[in-house]
């Protein structure tokens, strides 16, 4: 596909207004600073935790959380997803759980697994492991059905 060549440019220009327009708009006073901070001062905060190294122990609690609800959510789901595209029982039992889990909007999930888990990095890594889990699961479950019906349509033939 071809990018008109002012694309960036307009991005960009929009990006800066944006910018400009909150800015001012922190500076006269129409928009609570606790709730919507001017830009320059969440800058000035960034660059003060990260000159004193106050970042880097909570963005590691955060990428390992991450990550390591992203593997075990790989995993999970995979196995899950195959397993109800190739078990026909399986998808019997697993495909209404699937669903229901699909159905709880996600902003509920982060104050449930912080109540029943803690605060701790375990509700963080069970968060995104429900969160993965379900995407890929779902994802593998109707790509390999719609595969397998493919597949036996050319057979067919």
């Amino acid at each position: 596909m071809i990018r008109p060549a002012g694309r960036p440019l307009r991005r960009a220009t929009a990006l800066l207004l944006m910018v400009l327009v909150w800015e001012t708009a922190s500076r006269l006073g129409w928009v609570n600073p606790f709730y919507v901070p001017a830009p320059s001062a969440v800058a000035s905060v960034l660059a003060t935790l990260v000159a004193g190294g106050e970042l880097w122990p909570h963005l590691q609690a955060t990428l390992v959380a991450a990550f390591a609800g992203l593997a075990g959510g790989l995993l999970i789901g995979i196995a899950l997803g195959f397993t109800a595209a190739l078990v026909p029982l399986a998808a019997e039992l697993l495909e209404p759980i699937m669903m229901l889990l699909n159905a709880i909007p996600r902003v509920i999930l982060a104050p449930l697994f912080v109540i029943w888990l803690g605060i701790d990095l375990a509700s963080k890594v069970a968060l995104a492991l429900i969160l993965v889990v379900m995407a890929f699961a779902l994802l593998l479950f109707a790509a390999a059905e719609r595969l397998e019906r493919r597949l036996l349509r050319w057979r067919q033939e």
